[in-house]
């Protein structure tokens, strides 16, 4: 009966060239050479009648002299090849290396490089060649080993340089402070590190897409496994995102993330097998709404009103605002200020919003309205009765906007000339009788009328002196002459006569 496991020892010396190899059913050692701290050997399998089961397997440790102190350490095969058959490195382990394929029944050749970790005297070194390993079912992160092979186990642990072996059953806790090295079961068969796959996990997106210009969406998995390390790939490259360790609970990714296909994986090393959680998330990336025409800005005079406007004008939802206020009702392209806006500056703003929720605010429009002047003094309405003498009308006005003002008088509604002052000086004459009123405007062209004055013109009779009458003579027509009159220019047919003051009143 052919045994599971084949030892092969051998005793080396520094001082040796070559080494007397002892070697199982089957199996055999050659070309054994130790330069400086590399060991390189070959292991051949003859043709046997045992099948490979699932792989055929190589282990090495040596023995040494540590102070006096005999050690065993196991070693690291750094690089192997076969004659035939694949070789592959179980996941995030070096201890051992697996011969794939019919390498038992083929008589394959295996070849491999250990690399010595200690220059000290080696009393050994040892190598198994089989077909079947004890397992240890372990993930980074967690702290307990579970075992298959033939308990009791031999466990070796790592603190540093300094390695230690303990005596465990099915299960072993690992010490805080130790790292997990390798193990043999009680037949002295070492054991190999079985990669334990990961729960699978799914991945969830806080929305399907985002606004150009915003951060992002985040990206997390509904549930993790303490100490499990998680990945984030984007769009199937090959180097992650963003990673992050379980904590046992729901956990997000860090930062936000923008559009691609994503997928989260449990990396292939530490002894993962490498996993995909379930459920790529698609994230896209919508455009904001494209505005044609800003609102403009605009200047006018208190009591007026102007319209802004945006486009497009349709298809958004609009919402206007001056400074940082919403303006209630501003809900369309068009947005008409009040006629009763306070004197002053505004900055006001339109933000379109899509359906997607993707919102755009407009540049600002600076709205400038302008104080009317103001008439604190009216020009005042008086009766002229000397044609003779000419005449004033005056206002008193303050700007409202700026500080320069400007006039016109008007007479009966006409401009008149030389009226562009406060005061309008005018000639005394019949024809400048009427309604007079003035326009005050100021810098920016806003203007007011004041009241109407009116200037009455009074027409009085003719006055007459007549000399060169006789006394005495009542009712005779007059000899003399009257002056003072002019008959023509005003309608009167004139006659004198001439009284006897003597007679009268008596």
């Amino acid at each position: 009966m052919k045994s599971k496991h084949l030892l092969l020892l051998l005793l080396l010396y520094p001082t040796l060239a070559t080494a007397q190899v002892s070697t199982g059913i089957g199996v055999s050692l050659t070309d054994f050479a130790v330069t400086g701290s590399t060991v390189t050997f070959t292991v051949s399998w003859s043709e046997n009648e045992q099948p490979a089961q699932w792989s055929d397997s190589v282990w090495v440790w040596a023995d040494y002299n540590d102070s006096g102190e005999m050690k065993r350490l196991p070693l690291n095969i750094e690089a192997a090849s076969a004659s035939l058959g694949t070789v592959i490195k179980i996941p995030g382990n070096n201890k051992g290396i697996y011969i794939v394929g019919d390498a038992r029944t083929s008589g394959a050749t295996f070849t491999t490089t250990v690399s010595l970790p200690f220059t000290g005297e080696m009393s050994g070194v040892c190598v198994y060649a089989t077909n079947y390993l004890p397992l240890a079912e372990w993930n980074t992160g967690k702290t307990e080993l579970t075992f298959t092979g033939t308990p009791n186990y031999s466990v070796v642990l790592q603190k540093g340089a300094v390695y230690d072996t303990v005596t465990a059953g099915a299960k072993y806790t690992i010490p805080a402070g130790y790292a997990f090295y390798a193990f043999t079961d009680a037949t002295g068969a070492p054991g190999e590190l079985k990669c334990k796959p990961a729960v699978t996990q799914t991945l969830q997106a806080s929305a399907s897409s985002f606004c150009d210009g915003d951060a992002g969406v985040e990206l997390s998995l509904a549930g993790t496994e303490q100490g499990t390390p998680y990945e984030l790939y984007r769009n199937g490259d090959a180097t992650a995102i963003a990673s992050f360790v379980g904590t046992g609970a729901a956990a997000a990714f860090s930062g936000f993330f923008v559009e691609g296909v994503y997928t989260a994986k449990v990396p292939a090393a530490d002894n993962y097998c490498g996993e995909d959680m379930n459920n790529a998330v698609t994230v896209a990336k919508n455009e904001l709404p494209g505005i044609t025409t800003h609102p403009q800005s605009v200047e006018y005079c208190s009591g007026l009103a102007t319209n802004l406007t945006v486009a497009p004008s349709s298809g958004y939802t609009y919402t206007w605002r001056m400074g940082n206020t919403a303006l209630d009702g501003a809900y369309s392209a068009t947005y008409t200020t009040p006629a009763t806006l306070t004197p002053g500056s505004a900055s006001y703003t339109v933000t379109l919003t899509d359906a997607n929720g993707c919102s755009k605010t407009s540049n600002t429009a600076v709205v400038t309205v302008h104080a009317l002047p103001v008439i604190t003094g009216q020009p005042v309405s008086y009766l002229l009765v000397d044609l003779n003498n000419p005449f004033s009308l005056s206002v008193i006005a303050q700007p409202g906007s700026g500080t320069a003002l400007s006039y016109q008088w008007k007479r009966n509604g006409s401009n008149v000339s030389n009226g562009n002052a406060a005061t309008y000086n005018a000639a005394g004459t019949v024809n400048a009788g009427g309604a007079y009123h003035v326009v005050v405007s100021n810098a920016y062209a806003c203007s007011v009328t004041s009241s109407h004055a009116t200037i009455d013109v009074l027409d009085l009779p003719p006055t007459a002196e007549c000399k060169g009458f006789e006394a005495g003579k009542i009712g005779s027509s007059a000899t003399g002459s009257c002056t003072g009159f002019n008959a023509g220019a005003v309608g009167i047919s004139l006659a004198c006569y001439q009284f006897d003051s003597g007679s009268i009143g008596k």
